[in-house]
């Protein structure tokens, strides 16, 4: 993710992280301290969120928004 978005961020493309620790326990720190392993061990310079639950019922609005599928009965992939 890093590569593309140092290579489209002139044009307004944007990738925006949302660490969460519901992944095999990657992120258990705070939120500095995910964001400094992040830049120091990857290179991250993207924004990233407060860390977020993915699942269950602390999940985030936004992770619900983003996971949610579109139901439509006359929906057709093109």
């Amino acid at each position: 993710m890093k590569n593309l978005y140092e290579k489209y961020k002139g044009s307004g493309f944007i990738i925006v992280g949302f660490p969460s620790n519901d992944f095999g326990a990657q992120e258990p720190g705070d939120e500095k301290q995910i964001a400094a392993f992040c830049e120091k061990n990857y290179g991250v310079t993207f924004p990233l969120m407060s860390k977020i639950a993915t699942k269950g019922k602390d999940q985030s609005p936004v992770y619900a928004w983003l996971t949610r599928k579109r139901r439509t009965e006359n929906w057709t992939a093109k």
